[in-house]
């Protein structure tokens, strides 16, 4: 288990989805950008272009915090046409990439939009490649640490993008649309029991 791993795992007895209001102290002020991302050695390619699924078999680790967020569509086509020019990039290399791009033609370097309506717990496993998955109404959906992700994840607030606060920690899934990532909990998981048995 990574060291950024170990410090956003908590020891939570059992999965809910609670919504509590998040007040001010939840969301520091970021640092420099670049002095956002604590793992340098990351590959940026599984992050970036996401994961079907899970690699079998994998291993149950703890229960975390989860967040609900969307693609960036802009800065996200921006990371992926740079990692097909770099397939072996790095998170960093892809970061400054895009800050550098988000100074001329991107009015961001966020790949991911975060949602502070949503905050529930899961459990978090690990596939046979190490990846972190969480499991949503039987579907496996890929979580990406928000710590390691540093700058390429911003909070998406009230209409319009803050990328000043985020959550200290917690893990985040990506939805197909905005309209999801703020979907009640209740009515999105009633949703896709109705697209699995459909």
């Amino acid at each position: 288990m990574s060291m950024f791993d170990e410090q956003l795992i908590r020891p939570w007895k059992q999965e809910s989805h609670h919504e509590p209001e998040l007040s001010g102290d939840d969301f520091p002020p970021l640092k420099h950008p670049l002095e956002e991302l604590v793992n340098p050695v990351l590959p940026a390619a599984p992050w970036v272009m996401g994961s079907a699924g899970p690699r079998f078999p994998v291993q149950s680790q703890a229960n975390v915090r989860v967040y609900d967020a969307w693609v960036n569509e802009e800065t996200a086509n921006y990371a992926r046409h740079y990692l097909e020019q770099h397939p072996e990039a790095s998170l960093p290399e892809v970061q400054r990439a895009l800050i550098t791009a988000s100074a001329q033609d991107t009015p961001t370097s966020a790949i991911w939009w975060l949602t502070r309506a949503h905050l529930y717990t899961k459990a978090l496993y690990r596939d046979a490649v190490g990846l972190p998955f969480i499991r949503y109404e039987k579907h496996w959906l890929l979580a990406r640490s928000i710590s390691a992700m540093g700058s390429l994840v911003g909070v998406y607030h009230q209409g319009s993008p803050d990328t000043v606060k985020r959550p200290r920690d917690g893990y985040f899934v990506c939805w197909d649309s905005e309209a999801m990532a703020r979907m009640d909990y209740k009515v999105r998981r009633m949703r896709l029991r109705q697209a699995r048995a459909g």
